[in-house]
Parts: structure tokens; C-alpha cells; sequence
């Protein structure tokens, strides 16, 4: 990230949320790269060890504070991160402490917190004993996203689909290479490498993820790949999930050896893409579930049951909204979804679709549907 972007982040960042909650200082927090959230998007940093702390204070600079680890680790941060001060330590609140000196704070601070429910102890215990006095403010994803928008940026934006066209580079990998002798394990050794050969992020635990069923009737759940030979007239179901620049995309696919499965492989498909132009701006997720439950009926599929049908991606594995019944959350443009389908085949037992789509002002736009062309890296 260049320093213009780090600098227009930080003031959209000020503006939107440490002065209309008048705070002294927002910390965002981060301990997992599955939910690196507003770290990520602030100072682009992956967080794929111990934890991360985006220190931003009223005005003055900002701070990456990071857990103390082994030097390559520490070499990482330096050419990854995009920060005023770079800091290891398990004691960040006197970097806290000092930065609000700097920005003239005279009174007990308002503190704001992203993502510190579940703080590593030490850091937050260190953090109430350097900032005396200090009022926390727990900001949850919900308000982060609505005050910040982050996928509306457009090289966030850029990021997401280039995230979306590695997903389905990876599925298209499945289908090439399909065949009675292949096992889901070994077609997903093949969509892994065909990611990570695409530019999807690989550090330490930020890898490819890859749920299948495969056989000649596909059991109602996806789990772990197994080595069992597809075999003849036979078939799999996949769903790949990875980051581009730490922005995750999903996508899905169910294929077939056996001409037998096409007729019901065609109808899964039209449904789900039924089920994907319910998403409509203003909607709740649980008014998206019960429509969709009611196409299911409609068109006599079974399957729409307790799992959901999706819910929101970006920076974290899972944000709002949800999918589900009983859901309030809203649908609202700029949002990034993964929409799933599990629809019964008599063929072949169930037939698995996903697909990353953005909401725009009038509906979804899906960035898993086409063929890619990104070029090997």
C-alpha cells in the first residue's frame, strides 16, 4: 500500500469515526488472519503470527504495534506494513500513552476499539494500566463497516476481484482435470497449486481452503478432500475459498462424469441464480432466507435447511450479513456476499453452489461467474 492510500484511509477513518464518537484514539485489533479486519485495511498488514494493533490517535502519527517473534518475522512486518512507527511488543500502552501526549490529548481518554472483545489478555491488561482513567468504546464490525465501507475503495475493490477470479480459476482447474481415477484430494492439490501459482495469499496459515464431496452420490455436507477415487459415472462438489491482499472470495461448483447428471446439474443452476437475484439492497438476510426457502419449495427441491445461505466476506471471513432465518441484517450496496446452494439431485444425491457477489444500488453483481484470464504468476 503506497502512502497516499495509508493517508486517505487514516483521514477517512478520523473523519468517519474517531470525531462524530469524539475519540482520542481508535485501536484496532487483530490476532488471526481469518479476521484481520480493519488492521488489514489500515495499514495492510497480514497478521499471521501473535497479534496486531492499529494505533490511531486524533491526529499525529499512527502506530503498528505487533507481538515480539523471530527476526524473519520482524523483517515481514517491515516490508508488509504501512504504518508512521512500527513497534514489537507484548506492552503496547506507553507507544498508546505517548501518542496521545504527542496529539495534545489533556483529558482521560475516549479509547475506540475494533475488534478487542476477545484482546489477548496482556495487551489489554497493559492498556488499562498505561491509559489511567481511559473510556473504552467498543466498536463493533456492524458500525466499523457502515462508518468505513472499505469495499467501496477501488483498489480494495480491485483486490476482491482479483480474489474472486483466482476462486474460480482454482474451480475451472477441477473441472479440467476431472476423471474416474482422480480423488477429491488430489483434484484439491490441484486447484490449491493453480491459486497459489494465481497470487493468492500464503502466508503461514493465509492459505487455500477447499471443502469437496466426491463420489458416486454426493453426501449432503462438504468436508475435508478424501483419497477415494472418484470412479466411473461419479462426480464432485467444491468450494474454494482464499485472499487476494487479504480480501476472500468464495466460489463453488458441483461436476459430473455421467451424462445422467446434467439434466439435474442444470436445474441446481438456474436456481441458485433465482436465488441470487433475491439479493436486493434494504433487504434483511432473513427476509433473503425465507424467499429463498420458498423458491426451493416452488421449484420441489429439497436441502434449504438450517445452514443458511450465506453471509458477508471482505477483509473478515465472515461479516454481516447473514443468510439465515430470523436474520435483521441488512443488505446494503457495497457489501461483498458469498451465496450458497445445496439443492437435492436425485442423480447424484446433492448438488453444492457458491459464488462471491457485491451488492450494487440495484442488485448483485457476481464475480465468480465467468471465466478468468488472469495469466500465471
Amino acid at each position: 500500500m503506497d502512502q497516499r492510500t495509508f493517508q486517505a484511509r487514516v483521514a477517512h477513518t478520523r473523519d468517519r469515526l474517531l470525531r462524530p464518537l469524539d475519540l482520542d484514539m481508535l485501536l484496532c485489533y487483530a490476532d488471526d488472519i481469518s479476521a484481520a479486519g480493519a488492521v488489514r485495511y489500515l495499514t495492510d498488514f497480514d497478521v499471521y503470527a501473535m497479534y496486531a494493533l492499529a494505533i490511531v490517535p486524533r491526529r499525529g502519527d499512527v502506530a503498528l504495534a505487533f507481538g515480539l517473534h523471530h527476526s524473519a518475522y520482524l523483517v515481514r512486518v517491515k516490508q508488509s506494513a504501512t504504518a508512521d512507527y512500527l513497534s514489537g511488543t507484548y506492552a503496547p500502552g506507553a507507544l498508546c500513552r505517548q501518542l496521545l501526549q504527542d496529539a495534545g490529548t489533556d483529558r482521560a481518554p475516549r479509547v475506540g476499539i475494533v475488534g478487542g472483545a476477545n484482546m489477548f489478555r496482556r495487551i489489554a491488561g497493559d492498556l488499562h494500566k498505561a491509559l489511567d482513567g481511559a473510556t473504552y468504546v467498543e466498536i463493533d464490525q456492524e458500525a466499523w463497516h457502515k462508518a468505513i465501507a472499505p469495499l467501496g475503495e477501488p483498489l480494495v475493490r480491485d483486490a476482491l476481484d482479483r480474489s474472486a477470479a483466482i476462486a474460480r480459476d482454482a474451480v475451472a482447474a477441477v473441472a479440467d482435470d476431472l476423471a474416474p481415477t482422480r480423488s477429491a484430494a488430489d483434484l484439491a492439490a490441484i486447484a490449491a497449486l493453480t491459486a497459489r501459482r494465481r497470487g493468492a495469499d500464503l502466508m503461514n496459515r493465509e492459505i487455500v481452503e477447499i471443502r469437496a464431496s466426491a463420489g458416486p452420490v454426493l453426501a449432503d455436507r462438504l468436508g475435508p478432500p478424501g483419497r477415494n477415487p472418484i470412479g466411473a459415472g461419479g462426480g464432485i462438489a467444491v468450494e474454494i475459498a482464499l485472499r487476494y491482499r487479504g480480501l476472500r472470495a468464495y466460489c463453488g461448483r458441483t461436476f459430473g462424469l455421467d451424462e445422467a447428471w446434467s439434466t439435474d446439474l442444470d436445474r441446481a443452476a438456474a436456481l441458485h441464480q433465482r436465488v441470487i437475484a433475491l439479493a436486493k439492497p434494504g433487504r434483511t438476510g432473513g427476509e433473503f432466507a425465507r424467499d429463498a426457502a420458498r423458491l426451493y419449495a416452488e421449484a420441489g427441491a429439497t436441502g434449504a435447511g438450517d445452514f443458511g445461505f450465506g453471509h458477508g466476506v471482505g477483509f473478515q471471513d465472515r461479516e454481516p450479513p447473514v443468510l439465515r432465518a430470523g436474520s435483521e441484517d441488512e443488505l446494503q450496496p457495497g457489501t461483498a456476499l458469498v451465496i450458497r446452494s445445496r439443492i437435492g439431485s436425485a442423480a447424484c444425491g446433492a448438488v453444492f453452489l457458491a459464488d462471491t457477489v457485491m451488492m450494487g444500488e440495484h442488485g448483485p453483481t457476481v464475480l465468480t461467474a465467468a471465466q478468468s484470464t488472469i495469466a500465471s504468476q
